[in-house]
């Protein structure tokens, strides 16, 4: 478990600055639903509809991390699908999905803190990952 992701050199100097982290959880309990997770999807859609509800979409662009990752996908000729997901919820009164505990969970961090986030099972990968 030393390893479980590796930053490459070439990585760092092509992009530097970059960051990355792993969480790593054993017997996880998944359900459907969970009261307090809801409780806590709902204040997440509050904050972010108080955040950036009157902002337009250039000035959430503009918006710290949600700024660098627009900058970073602008090189391939696309859109940091995040923001949208934000403006959503912001501007449209759309939810954070409701599926499993941790897709929800993961999902509102992400919304939350702009960072793109993924789940991955850790018997499924071939370590560490580069």
């Amino acid at each position: 478990m030393d390893h479980v992701l590796v930053i490459s050199d070439s990585c760092r100097m092509h992009h530097q600055g970059v960051v990355a982290g792993v969480l790593v959880a054993s017997n996880v309990v998944n359900p459907d639903q969970h009261h307090a997770l809801t409780e806590r999807l709902d204040a997440m859609e509050l904050s972010i509809r108080e955040t950036y509800g009157d902002l337009s979409r250039p000035e959430i662009r503009a918006r710290g991390v949600l700024a660098r990752y627009a900058d970073y996908y602008k090189r391939f000729g696309q859109n940091y699908h995040v923001q949208y997901q934000i403006e959503s919820i912001a501007k449209k009164n759309r939810r954070i999905p409701r599926t499993s505990a941790l897709v929800s969970a993961a999902f509102g961090a992400e919304l939350t803190n702009g960072l793109l986030t993924a789940i991955h099972d850790l018997a499924d990968l071939e370590l560490p990952v580069t």
